[in-house]
C-alpha cells in the first residue's frame, strides 16, 4: 500500500511543478502489466490513465512482437534456403 500512496504522491508533485516532465502513459501503462496484484480498471483509476489505452497499449506491444517473430522467421527462411550462407 506504501508503494501505491508513493506512486501518486509522486505523480502529484511532478504535475504540480510544471518544470518538471510529466510520467508519460506509456510508462503508466507498462507498471500496470508489470503489476497484476490489482486488476487494470483500479490501476487505471489510480495513475489517472483510461483503461481503453492500456488495452491499445497491450495490443500494440502484441501486434510489434508478433511482427518481430515474422521477420526473424523471414531471415532464418532465406538463410535456410541459400543453404546456410549470407
Amino acid at each position: 500500500m506504501y508503494f501505491i500512496i508513493s506512486l501518486r504522491f509522486q505523480t502529484a508533485l511532478l504535475s504540480y511543478h510544471s518544470k518538471e516532465p510529466k510520467i508519460k502513459a506509456g510508462i503508466k501503462y507498462a507498471f500496470i502489466e508489470e503489476h497484476p496484484e490489482y486488476a487494470a480498471a483500479k490501476w487505471a483509476k489510480m495513475l489517472k490513465v483510461s483503461l481503453s489505452g492500456y488495452h491499445a497499449y497491450l495490443n500494440r506491444k502484441e501486434n510489434k512482437n508478433k511482427a518481430v517473430k515474422d521477420y526473424r522467421n523471414k531471415i532464418k527462411e532465406l538463410f535456410d534456403q541459400g543453404r546456410g550462407t549470407y
